[in-house]
């Protein structure tokens, strides 16, 4: 599965000029060839070129301001390998962006910074988002040699939009934020206060390369432009993704084999996934392109089995995640969840959820995962109290349809397969048309 091209600015008299020969239904109409090599030759010329590109910019133009100018028309911008990435992981980060009331444009910057590339490791700047360590570790990030967070995409997005909204709130101007964002608020200071008497606008810092990462201007606007006019952008296939459960640990060259996942593409969806193996992971998501998933649902049981064979004749042990902790439990946050109410639940402090997240504020974000501090004894009461909470559910009877999977059910009602088939009694993940199926909503 393939989905990768470059796309450059090119002359937008190209576009006008196909488009007139178009709406003639490519009938021999003389004085429309004329005026259409005329849009051609009239596009050759810089001016017009420039005039009509910065128009586009203006009409595009949102909350983030597209000044523009003639660097946009020197070396075109290559843009990315990327795209398909970023249209699997684009409606997480619009979500993402929306929960904080920022920007939508923001979603281009992992584009501008990094290329979409999930394996970005520069200058103490790691993952899409191109987060430093002591800014992913400040809003709640694992940053450890074997274990960094900023590789989890979902995670670092979060990380960034809080990050973003803090700056925005620091300086109250979108291009000051993104400068701060890609270099530092230290080095946007220190260029500013250095050149007070300047006044100096976005373009000024890209002449006189104020700042080490100035090309996220062009970049940026380059991205918005490509993105919101060029045909390739307009007609791309999104490829969509889908979640699913690793139950048990899976050897990832038979699940690549089996499943028909070249390495890259599994690697870009799941970054945080390094090894080898495949663990199970409570506080990571593991995506497949959804193409995928009824090939997955039929052989996951094999692919368990398989692993498990496979390490014994090796004598290995069967890995499992580490735990954070004996006392500690992973929480994703739903519709409705507070601080406090989670608290309650866990029958901890909202103090000691705060200082293990390393929260600075009550504020929290559907999907977010939290540590959840416990002791022995509080670790067993929430056994109980989970397990009573799902019989306190909305039950509902689900009727298989055609073609449906267990994991297509859980996904559906996002709860687990292994539930569905505990509340069902199942012995495996076969089901078939119209049978019906007791689900507990959470």
């Amino acid at each position: 599965m393939t989905n990768t091209f470059h796309f450059k600015v090119q002359n937008p008299a190209y576009s006008s000029a196909i488009f007139l020969l178009k709406t003639m239904n490519l009938k021999i109409n003389i004085i429309g060839i004329f005026l259409a090599i005329c849009i051609l030759c009239k596009g050759n010329n810089p001016t017009w070129q420039a005039d009509t590109m910065k128009t586009k910019l203006s009409l595009l133009e949102q909350a983030v301001p597209l000044p523009f100018h003639t660097h946009l028309c020197e070396k075109p911008w290559e843009g990315t390998d990327n795209v398909s990435v970023f249209f699997y992981y684009e409606p997480i980060f619009e979500e993402t962006l929306k929960t904080r009331n920022l920007p939508l444009e923001l979603k281009f910057l992992p584009i501008a910074l990094t290329e979409m590339n999930n394996d970005f490791d520069t200058n103490n700047r790691c993952g899409i988002w191109s987060l430093p360590a002591f800014v992913a570790i400040k809003y709640g990030l694992t940053v450890a040699k074997n274990h960094d967070e900023r590789f989890d995409i979902v995670a670092a997005t979060n990380a960034a939009a809080a990050y973003l909204e803090d700056l925005y709130v620091l300086y109250g101007n979108w291009w000051a934020v993104i400068l701060a964002y890609a270099n530092s608020p230290a080095a946007l200071n220190a260029a500013t206060i250095k050149h007070t008497d300047k006044n100096l606008n976005v373009w000024d810092y890209y002449e006189m390369n104020l700042l080490n990462n100035v090309a996220v201007i062009k970049n940026f606007i380059c991205c918005i432009y490509d993105f919101s006019t060029k045909e390739k952008m307009q007609t791309a296939q999104k490829d969509s993704c889908v979640l699913i459960e690793i139950r048990k640990p899976v050897l990832r060259s038979l699940f690549n084999d089996s499943l028909q996942i070249t390495p890259d593409i599994l690697s870009k969806l799941n970054p945080v996934f390094r090894g080898e193996i495949i663990v199970p992971s409570d506080k990571h998501a593991f995506y497949i392109p959804h193409e995928k998933i009824n090939l997955f649902s039929r052989l996951e049981d094999t692919l368990y089995d398989l692993t498990e064979r496979f390490l014994h004749e090796k004598k290995e042990q069967i890995p499992t995640e580490k735990q954070h902790g004996k006392s500690e439990k992973t929480y994703i946050v739903r519709a409705g969840d507070s601080l406090h109410k989670i608290a309650q639940l866990f029958g901890v402090s909202a103090n000691d959820i705060k200082n293990r997240n390393h929260l600075n504020t009550d504020r929290i974000n559907i999907g977010e995962k939290l540590i959840i501090p416990l002791t022995n004894s509080k670790s067993s009461t929430v056994q109980k109290t989970t397990a009573a909470n799902s019989q306190n559910s909305d039950k509902i009877i689900h009727r298989v349809r055609k073609g449906e999977t267990l994991s297509e059910i859980a996904m559906l009602y996002r709860v687990k397969i292994s539930d569905i088939k505990r509340w069902n009694n199942l012995k495996n993940d076969l089901i078939i048309e119209n049978q019906k199926l007791i689900v507990y909503k959470r």
